[in-house]
């Protein structure tokens, strides 16, 4: 068993009060599936319109710390 899994068995025993939990893990109720960070951005980014793109610098991945930390330009 892994230190996750363990860590997370261990969570799903405790009730909110601090005392064990009657059910096992198995018995517990299924929470909603997590969602990878891609699916979260995505869903985040599907009402942005076109036009805000349009607007980004194109140059923005080869002069990310100009635009982040405001230092110069370099020359490419």
């Amino acid at each position: 068993m892994s230190l996750d899994d363990y860590l997370a068995a261990m969570l799903e025993k405790q009730s909110p009060g601090g005392e064990e939990a009657t059910a096992s893990p198995q018995e517990q109720p299924v929470g909603p599936r997590r969602r990878h960070i891609w699916e979260i951005i995505a869903d985040n980014m599907k009402n942005v319109p076109t036009e805000e793109f349009d607007a980004l610098p194109k140059d923005g991945l080869q002069q990310i710390d100009h635009y982040v930390y405001g230092t110069p330009k370099r020359t490419l």
